[in-house]
């Protein structure tokens, strides 16, 4: 099976698997009712409203995919990380979105990220303000999912970059500069290579 991730921005995106023997392509969701899904934004992967950040292997399971999904648009954000084998979705992580604003916190809001990164015994996902790392354990069927503050990023040549934390370094970066509108710092993980 190949699995392919559309991130449409606001306008959603959702996650498409392709099978490889015959070239049959499925639509990936878990909605309550399509007719309602462009509505409502329920359900994991919803094509209407969920735009896919990135897909990468589970650590644990390798039959099956982990994919990121962020909504970010007018002061609203929705993010969930959820594991897929063949058609079944089940969440991995979601954290809820506490603000000063009423209109965007909730319990309907979940925090936010832009991407989501495979390191060393399991993935970050950073987003705007802050990062989760899930670490995975022999121990544990699930990873054990810690939120932090972004680590103090020192000057290396022209870039923002800071010290390995635990296999991953984080760098600062600008995106969408573009239409007249300011562009945006961005923080990314990348994984320290052995």
């Amino acid at each position: 099976m190949l699995y392919v991730g559309y991130d449409h921005g606001e306008f959603g995106g959702g996650l498409r698997q392709i099978n490889l023997n015959n070239g049959q392509v499925s639509i990936i969701e878990d909605t309550p009712d399509s007719r309602q899904t462009l509505q409502s934004c329920q359900g994991l992967m919803n094509t209407g409203c969920d735009p896919v950040v990135r897909i990468m292997s589970d650590p644990q399971q390798p039959d099956c995919i982990l994919a990121g999904t962020n909504q970010s648009h007018l002061g609203m954000y929705d993010g969930v990380v959820v594991k897929v084998c063949g058609q079944t979705l089940a969440p991995v992580f979601s954290r809820e979105l506490w603000t000063l604003d009423k209109l965007t916190s909730g319990p309907n809001r979940t925090w936010a990220f832009n991407t989501l990164t495979p390191v060393r015994n399991g993935w970050v996902a950073v987003g705007h303000t802050r990062y989760a790392r899930a670490a995975y354990s022999a121990a544990s069927t699930s990873p054990k999912i810690k939120m932090s503050a972004f680590p103090r990023l020192g000057d290396l040549g022209n870039l923002k970059v800071s010290k390995d934390i635990d296999g991953v370094i984080f760098v600062e970066t600008y995106c969408c500069a573009y239409y007249g509108l300011k562009k945006q710092r961005w923080i990314i993980a990348l994984p320290v290579m052995n």
